[in-house]
């Protein structure tokens, strides 16, 4: 397997580095055709590339460490811009903030599906499963739990904020506003709802029907 063209051998770091670069190459090619791309999945492969190439002359070395430098430096000025402008999540991520929302809406759902971002759904999941565990309803009562809970689509989100025509259907809609981003359906980013409550609220399809500091949810009237 290390004989490639001209029969010249790879060495293990060189066939590591091959396998790195597939695999994020051809996770980046999903993730293109399924609805976009994470520039920064190409940071790893990129520093493993300029690894290796800097053991090849002292030229490349000294090119090498001004390119690490760059991007150590992009690295801490891109912290820096986020942290102020409070696009870091700290305190959303604290599990006890969803015992009420989950509690409410195990309560009062009839039936319909809850749709949200990604993470906001899991954390219903798992404090549902959390719930099951306490009451003992462990199995196939959970199982029917967790199938309540879904990803928002993108048609969805676009006629909540008043983006697009169509009808949303009878779903509870799960708001989570602390959230500085979000991902929806097909691992689209999206920003705050926070940035979008007059139109969300403006709407005539849906109404505001449990409302805490963390998350708001809806449901069509």
């Amino acid at each position: 397997m290390k004989t490639i063209f001209n029969k010249k051998s790879l060495g293990d770091m060189s066939l590591f580095l091959l396998g790195i670069l597939a695999m994020q190459g051809f996770y980046a090619i999903s993730r293109f055709m399924i609805g976009g791309i994470v520039v920064t999945y190409l940071w790893l492969p990129g520093v493993f590339c300029i690894a290796q190439l800097s053991q090849m002359s002292k030229k490349f070395r000294l090119g090498a460490f001004v390119v690490l430098s760059v991007i150590l430096v992009c690295t801490l000025l891109y912290y820096c811009t986020l942290e102020s402008s409070n696009h870091i999540d700290r305190d959303e991520y604290q599990f006890d903030s969803y015992t009420a929302p989950v509690q409410w809406f195990l309560e009062v759902n009839n039936g319909d599906l809850a749709v949200s971002d990604e993470l906001t759904k899991n954390f219903f999941i798992l404090k549902s499963f959390k719930d099951s565990i306490g009451h003992r309803t462990f199995g196939l009562a959970y199982y029917a739990r967790s199938q309540q809970y879904r990803i928002l689509p993108t048609e969805d989100a676009q006629v909540l904020v008043q983006l697009s025509k169509g009808t949303l259907e009878k779903k509870y809609y799960v708001l989570n506003q602390k959230w500085s981003g979000m991902s929806l359906q097909n691992w689209i980013i999206v920003k705050s709802w926070s940035y979008s409550n007059e139109q969300i609220n403006g709407n005539d399809q849906i109404n505001k029907i449990y409302d805490v500091p963390l998350l708001s949810i809806y449901y069509p009237p």
